[in-house]
């Protein structure tokens, strides 16, 4: 028997992963976003023109993956200036771990910058 309406929008819930944070001597949690904050993520990173908007990208996606044990997030979208003050090499690997956990990889990244600007109509 095949899963129904009802049953699919009840199995909303991502996974959410324990990450070892050697710098803190201590572990966070780290949470699989879904398909709306992905749109949302994916959709922000672009500019008007077509360009990627590297700008605190990072910082972006850690504010929506970062939560606790349950999978609610730590900090919201006023805090991605204050997420974007992380040791770049530590925010690095945890942008990168959570690329991985939300079905991203950095190809996908680069691709919405080159889609982005081959989709634009010629001038």
């Amino acid at each position: 028997m095949a899963l129904d309406r009802s049953a699919i929008l009840s199995r909303t819930k991502g996974k959410v992963e324990r990450v070892e944070v050697p710098e803190w001597a201590d572990v966070i949690h780290l949470r699989e976003i879904s398909a709306s904050e992905r749109d949302n993520y994916e959709g922000n990173s672009i500019e008007a023109k077509g360009m990627a908007k590297w700008s605190n990208m990072r910082a972006k996606l850690l504010c929506l993956c970062i939560c606790d044990e349950a999978g609610n997030r730590l900090f919201g979208d006023a805090d991605i200036t204050l997420v974007g003050q992380l040791p770049a090499g530590l925010a690095d690997r945890l942008w990168h771990r959570c690329l991985s956990l939300c079905g991203l990889s950095k190809d996908d990244v680069d691709a919405l910058e080159k889609n982005s600007v081959s989709d634009q109509p010629a001038a």
